[in-house]
């Protein structure tokens, strides 16, 4: 044992002063589930217990051993769970039917845009009748028209890929074309029938814009996508010159006022105008970029993270950074960004880092990313990966780009070396792989899951005995689901209250988690290191300073057998009380062990009583009544502590939060002044109490124990109402968020039902007072 460890042993035994207590800040307001917290993905259930204004949340801090006989299950997650989608409420990837002919999908209903020729609107509805949010939009010209879109005899089709037909303008409105030098009119060099327009002529704009918008009304388009949308037409040009146009800086005015003129109208006409902007990598491209995307709804960045359509030419280094920074620029300004990658449906690096690359700028909003197959849908698990909305900025650390997101991390290597990452927790691949560490090549990225565990409970920090138990890094200790919780309560604003529970085999010359440890000074060291992990400084192995923790509580429901044994000694022929002198040194160790930190605002509740028992010794289940049990432990030394905590439940459907038990030695909320009068009597009046377990079942599910929803909303008003109304509770937590699956063994006092169904108790503590 190390000097340091001795001095922690030793100071156990030391006297105890009782912290002076004073009036605590308004009574704090939150929720106890076990399960949701642990078993459920945590970065959807804390944002859930934000939404209900939860300002803390109880966990067990599992010391050691499993409590049941089942480890957690881990289960690989959907990742094209709709349940991942952001605020658009819609999964953030597009569909394409621009490279060939377009074909309606099988499900619809996985793409929030698709993009199609003008000619193909007859598959607008057949879209939209199974996905009411898609939105689809057809393709146009900004600046130029073709003469292949006419018919054998000359004349213009009826749906056009650009703003105007080729055939009529030649005959009306020959001064819409640009020309060269000589006078003549010019086709891109590129592509063979595609003639260029003056962009910068007000009459073509107006007769562009009328087009469009009345054409997009007609044939239920939700708006348009405006190609060829730069500050240069010179790769059109091969050598040409344009006499209207001499240089860049022209054209680029001439471009700007016609989007100016356009785009605004089009969104007065409740569609959506979305440029594909094409712009060099240089100093003035992203001025240029906000300023165009001011005039439209957002844009469209072609060849996003890749050019061309093969499986190669993947981008890197500054022009990854560039697209990287218009995305952000877009997400900045509340605006539409449509990333379009172009490759072979089976090519899953370039699905992949087109996806990350834009999961890692995205801001859960109505932005997509579209993958374009020239020979098949490209749609698959990897193309749609939803991980939720983003928790914070991306940021580069071990080497990569990563991202944490609501249900996973998102990884992206843009540079030209492989980088090998260490993950701050395991997680799921997009095939199904459980890893704690990836390896990605140059130009990769990647999107991963948190696994979803079911069942069990073997969550024990210290499974094997520590060398320094008073070192939070000690090897032995296991903290990987405390971390994970307490950054997702930190990030939803959540305060946590660690409850140190379970005694390891090792600690108890295997008698198992029920049993208090042969040593207390093996508790204290454990709580003296749990609070130093949690102070708020301590730097985890990732590199990231752990959340603080600030209240904690001794053990849980130590009066109940379930949770310490034995309750009964055999001394002499006579039956002794166990439970509460075991749990005195409980208590103190723990209070000990986290003051001796000298952590400021550091408090431990002890207690933590269940509201019933008295059963004898010989009895099936003995148990100590909390009043009985409170007197026990004081004289068997509990002290310290900064205040009691307790759960007050009720016993039957017919107790309201006033009602008033007969055997005066239980405590529920309506007699809780008893435990109060006694902590007086004990402790002073100055004592602070915790309701740390508190709820009413509802008889849909639970017949035999539950009440209404109506009633369960009330009473959980009226409790909270008459906890605040002592001005000694400082705090009162509800049991539980979600109900239990199992009706004869779990608890329905949840706010949701099992599948996920709402009820009147979710408002009704949404409302109350903080």
């Amino acid at each position: 044992m190390t000097a340091r460890a001795k001095i922690l042993v030793a100071a156990l035994l030391a006297a105890f002063t009782l912290p002076t207590a004073s009036a605590g800040a308004p009574m704090l307001v939150g929720l106890y589930d076990e399960n949701q917290s642990f078993y459920t993905n945590p970065a959807r259930t804390f944002p859930l217990m934000r939404s209900l204004r939860t300002q803390v949340v109880r966990v067990n801090l599992y010391w050691g051993g499993r409590f049941g006989a089942v480890p957690p299950k881990v289960v690989a997650p959907r990742f094209d769970d709709p349940a991942g989608y952001g605020a658009a409420k819609q999964p953030s990837v597009g569909l394409s039917g621009l490279s060939g002919e377009f074909r309606v999908p099988a499900q619809p209903a996985r793409y929030q845009y698709a993009l199609l020729q003008a000619s193909d609107h007859d598959d607008v509805a057949a879209l939209k009748a199974t996905n009411k949010g898609i939105k689809v939009i057809a393709y146009k010209s900004a600046a130029a028209t073709f003469s292949w879109a006419t018919t054998p005899e000359g004349a213009d089709k009826e749906s056009l890929p650009s703003g105007v037909g080729y055939a009529r303008t030649a005959e009306e409105h020959p001064e819409w074309f640009l020309t060269d030098k000589d006078e003549k009119r010019i086709e891109s060099c590129v592509s063979q029938g595609k003639w260029l327009m003056d962009v910068g002529n007000p009459e073509y704009q107006a007769a562009w814009l009328e087009n469009v918008g009345a054409e997009l009304k007609k044939n239920g388009f939700d708006g348009v996508l405006l190609d060829d949308v730069g500050v240069s037409v010179g790769r059109h040009l091969c050598g040409r010159t344009l006499p209207k146009y001499p240089g860049d800086d022209e054209y680029a005015a001439a471009m700007e006022s016609f989007l100016a003129k356009v785009a605004p109208a089009l969104q007065e006409k409740g569609l959506l105008a979305l440029p594909n902007i094409s712009l060099p990598r240089n100093a003035a491209a992203l001025a240029t970029w906000t300023k165009w995307i001011s005039y439209a709804s957002g844009a469209a960045l072609d060849s996003w993270t890749k050019t061309g359509s093969e499986p190669s030419g993947h981008l890197a280094g500054d022009d990854w950074a560039h697209q990287q920074a218009l995305l952000k620029e877009t997400e900045r300004a509340g605006k539409i960004f449509l990333g379009l990658t172009y490759g072979p449906a089976t090519d899953l690096r370039s699905i992949r880092y087109s996806r990350a690359s834009f999961l890692l700028g995205w801001n859960a909003g109505a932005s997509a990313v579209v993958y374009t197959s020239p020979t098949a849908e490209a749609w698959s698990p990897e193309t749609a990966v939803e991980v939720g909305p983003p928790i914070g900025a991306a940021r580069e650390a071990g080497g990569v780009w990563q991202r944490d997101f609501r249900d996973g991390v998102v990884l992206v290597n843009p540079f030209t070396s492989a980088r090998t990452v260490k993950l701050d927790n395991s997680y799921f691949t997009p095939s199904g792989q459980l890893i704690t560490s990836i390896t990605l090549q140059p130009a990769s990225g990647i999107t991963l899951r948190f696994p979803n565990l079911v069942g069990g409970t073997d969550t024990g920090v210290a499974k094997r005995r520590p060398r320094d138990a008073t070192n939070p890094a000690d090897p032995a200790y296991d903290w990987t689901l405390y971390d994970r919780t307490v950054r997702y309560a930190a990030v939803n604003r959540i305060k946590i209250v660690f409850s140190i529970f379970g005694t390891p085999k090792w600690a108890n010359n295997g008698l198992g988690i029920r049993y208090a440890p042969s040593t207390p000074g093996d508790l204290l060291q454990f709580a003296y290191a749990a609070a130093k992990r949690y102070s708020g400084t301590f730097m985890a192995e990732d590199g990231r300073a752990l959340p603080a923790v600030r209240h904690w509580l001794a053990w849980n429901e130590p009066n109940n057998p379930v949770f310490l044994l034995p309750v009964y000694k055999r001394v002499a022929g006579k039956w002794l009380l166990q439970s509460p002198r075991d749990y005195a040194a409980i208590c103190n160790a723990v209070t000990r062990g986290i003051h001796l930190t000298l952590i400021r605002g550091q408090k431990v509740g002890c207690g933590v009583t269940a509201p019933r028992g008295g059963s004898g010794p010989l009895s099936k289940r003995p148990s100590v009544a909390p009043l009985p049990f409170l007197r026990a432990a004081k004289k068997a030394g509990m002290r310290g502590f900064d205040a009691y905590a307790h759960h007050p439940y009720y016993d039957r459907p017919s107790e309201t939060p006033e009602w008033r038990p007969k055997n005066k030695k239980h405590v529920v909320l309506g007699n809780i002044d008893a435990l109060l009068g006694e902590l007086d009597r004990l402790y002073g009046r100055k004592t602070r109490l915790w309701i740390t377990e508190y709820g009413y079942q509802t008889w849909k599910p639970d017949k035999k124990f539950g009440v209404s929803w109506a009633k369960q909303a009330k009473y959980l008003t009226e409790a909270y109402a008459r906890a605040r109304k002592t001005r000694r509770i400082d705090m009162m937590l509800w049991f539980l968020l979600r109900d239990d699956r199992n009706i004869k063994a779990g608890w329905q006092s949840g706010f949701f039902t099992t599948a996920g169904k709402r009820k009147p108790s979710a408002a009704a503590f949404k409302r109350l007072p903080r």
